[in-house]
């Protein structure tokens, strides 16, 4: 659920997925590569753009693109929110809203 205030409940409902990868070592890539793959097995050509969100850190972490529709993020998970969850290894990961892809897919 996300916050809309146009919606009388002020929250609305969406379809999401979402993977991560946990592993001694892993980077944007590493969780970048499946996602784009999924994408393109829809027919799909995603795209990054740089972005900021509080979950990632700064410099590794973007928008995934299609057709100039925002999907989601990817991107490495901060290190404080790693730690806060008690987690000791790096985590990446997507999130992706599906009803755009639908939209998409037409």
């Amino acid at each position: 659920m996300t916050r809309d205030p146009s919606i009388y409940t002020g929250w609305r409902t969406r379809l999401s997925l979402a993977a991560a990868i946990l592993d001694y070592e892993v980077s944007f890539e590493d969780i970048q590569a499946p996602l784009f793959s999924l994408l393109r097995s829809l027919g799909l050509e995603p795209k990054t753009v740089q972005a900021k969100n509080s979950v990632f850190i700064d410099g590794r972490t973007a928008l995934v693109v299609v057709n100039d529709k925002q999907l989601g993020y990817v991107g490495e998970v901060r290190i404080e929110i790693l730690s806060t969850l008690e987690i000791d290894f790096p985590v990446a990961l997507f999130e992706i809203d599906i009803s755009k892809i639908l939209e998409i897919l037409g």
